[in-house]
């Protein structure tokens, strides 16, 4: 349900559902979610007709999403990173969509801590057409 949609059912002004999520996803959100991360996930997706983008880091052992911040550049993912401190060296692995702006965080991350170190590098798989056209 939108927030939209909660201030018509509950007649109340939008201001004040942002301030309720807000209040309970800081109560009931626990930390630990960050804890033994080690296979993750960097995206984004848009958000308001595209003209927004959200990043998002998802535990691929868990399956969840995990940390979420708007924006889409080198400096969203450099905050995920920043908020870890010395838990992200549990992290062994980042998949990406090849953004330079995510790569050049990871870089830059690993830079500055000798104990960063995400293993490999995976090269983008060659482009296909989407379509062939049949042979007769």
């Amino acid at each position: 349900m939108s927030q939209t949609q909660v201030t018509r059912l509950m007649r109340i002004g939008w201001e004040t559902v942002g301030n309720i999520v807000t209040r309970v996803v800081a109560d009931h959100l626990s930390d630990a979610r960050f804890y033994n991360l080690v296979l993750i996930g960097v995206d984004e997706i848009s958000y308001r007709r595209g003209r927004r983008y959200l990043t998002c880091v998802a535990d691929h052992e868990r399956g969840a999403i995990v940390w979420a911040k708007p924006g889409r550049d080198a400096a969203t993912l450099q905050a995920f990173f920043d908020m870890l401190g010395d838990r992200r060296h549990t992290v062994k692995a980042i998949s990406i969509d090849m953004s330079a702006g995510y790569e050049n965080a990871i870089q830059a991350v690993a830079g500055q801590d000798e104990q960063f170190r995400p293993q490999g590098r995976v090269r983008p798989l060659p482009r296909v057409p989407a379509r062939q056209p049949r042979r007769r």
